[in-house]
């Protein structure tokens, strides 16, 4: 659990990298583009345009990235949350039933079987 939540902190974090990189590259490619036309006004308004909507970008996809990572945990902690319910219904075996303690097991193991099989 935790060596995910770490796994999906660093692929974050070089996702967030490579984007800056890129919009380093492509500010270092529409800087020597300004350098060489007449007409800098024009072209820094472009640039200016080209930076906003980049910025836009990379925010949208560090908010995906944020949303799957926070969906993910809300996975897991109701797969460990449930995990604990049925360690916890085993400790109280001995007290019930026995139709209701395989009916509420079946019911909690295809909960986590649900949860388990969800889609990333």
């Amino acid at each position: 659990m935790i060596s995910r939540e770490i796994t999906w902190r660093c692929i974050m974090s070089i996702v967030k990298k490579v984007l800056i990189i890129l919009s380093l590259l492509q500010l270092a490619f529409f800087a020597t583009a300004v350098s060489f036309d007449s007409d800098r006004d024009d072209l820094k308004g472009q640039f200016s345009e080209k930076k906003d909507k980049l910025r836009k970008k990379e925010e949208t996809t560090s908010e995906k990235i944020n949303s799957h990572i926070l969906k993910r945990q809300k996975i897991n902690q109701n797969i460990l949350r449930l995990e604990l319910e049925i360690n916890l219904l085993r400790t109280r075996q001995n007290n019930m039933k026995a139709q209701d303690y395989q009916e509420k097991m079946s019911q909690l193991y295809e909960k986590l079987r649900r949860l388990k099989n969800q889609p990333y």
